[in-house]
């Protein structure tokens, strides 16, 4: 399994942010790309919704993969 990071603060599964709540989870998650937007950042989940992360990195990494 790919580690993912987060878009918005770079929190990985295996070194998440720790807020006075508890550690992050992932809000959106794409095991694939190994990105995602954790709790701690919701402000990107919108740009993550709008495609903006996944069409940043299919420009970035054409003939790799098929997203």
């Amino acid at each position: 399994m790919k580690e993912a990071t987060c878009i918005g603060c770079g929190c990985t599964d295996t070194d998440a942010c720790i807020t006075n709540e508890g550690t992050c989870s992932w809000i959106r998650l794409s095991r694939f790309v190994g990105k995602g937007v954790c709790s701690n950042c919701e402000d990107f989940a919108e740009k993550w919704d709008d495609n903006f992360f996944l069409s940043k990195w299919t420009e970035q990494n054409k003939g790799e993969a098929n997203v």
